[in-house]
């Protein structure tokens, strides 16, 4: 937060996600909205990774634009939503129809705004509560099945859907092929990472070593999962795990793990 106060000297615009996409943190977004407010600087906070996880009230968190995503709380892809406190002005990259207001201009979505506003009444009618013992009962599985596994982020302020593990002497490409072939579905980092070869600059910016950087998966889980998938999961990552460490430990090249 220091440092955000001292970045707010001459800014003249702030964006901020509520939650981060990797590790699932939950910014401070509240009291760096409030430090931006004193400097006159305008507040933007990406919410789409936190939408349908933790409440989200644009007054209490006193922002001035927040942005939503339908497909992060099972509505369709496509569509996302913009909110606009009154008074705000900006200039839109779109023109031409003046619809919404003349904020973007283009025929609306209709059947996607009816979609996402259908799951996020859906969303708001069941706690978080549950996918937070979801994650919890796989991160427990997998930290007594297997050593060397770290958890990263803060335990507390974190989405109830994201759990983020470290695996020692594992790289995460080997283990998402093992993974993916046991039917778990995860990534080695957030959607905007895909294709690059080098370690997430989040973790680096945690602090996090370049090696246990490399060996980091994110593991997300849903309203409508079941605790049966959750604890089969944990257990095929304890099992891709060893597999790796065994094939790697006994001096085999990662290529070997292509093989079924």
């Amino acid at each position: 937060m220091d440092a955000f106060a001292a970045a707010l000297d001459g800014a003249a615009f702030v964006s901020l996600m509520a939650a981060n996409n990797e590790t699932g943190v939950i910014q401070p977004l509240r009291e760096a909205a409030a430090l931006a407010r004193d400097h006159g600087v305008p507040v933007h906070s990406d919410a789409i990774q936190a939408a349908g996880k933790i409440p989200i009230d644009v007054r209490e968190l006193g922002v001035d634009l927040l942005s939503l995503s339908a497909h992060k709380f099972h509505g369709p892809k496509g569509v996302g939503a913009l909110f606009v406190r009154n008074g705000l002005r900006f200039e839109p990259w779109l023109h031409g129809g003046g619809q919404e207001s003349g904020r973007r201009s283009g025929t609306e979505n209709t059947a996607g705004i009816v979609g996402m506003g259908a799951a996020a009444e859906w969303m708001m009618s069941h706690s978080g509560e549950a996918m937070a013992s979801l994650r919890d009962a796989f991160e427990k599985t997998v930290l007594t099945g297997v050593s060397g596994v770290t958890a990263n982020g803060d335990p507390c302020h974190r989405l109830p859907n994201t759990s983020h593990l470290s695996f020692d002497q594992c790289d995460s490409a080997g283990l998402l092929i093992l993974l993916d072939e046991a039917g778990v579905a995860c990534s080695a980092g957030s959607a905007c990472m895909t294709g690059k070869q080098r370690p997430s600059h989040v973790q680096l910016a945690m602090g996090i070593p370049e090696e246990r950087a490399k060996s980091s998966l994110r593991f997300s889980f849903s309203r409508l999962g079941t605790m049966d998938e959750a604890l089969s999961a944990a257990a095929a990552v304890v099992k891709a795990v060893g597999k790796l460490r065994r094939v790697q430990g006994a001096g085999v090249g990662p290529v070997m793990i292509y093989t079924p």
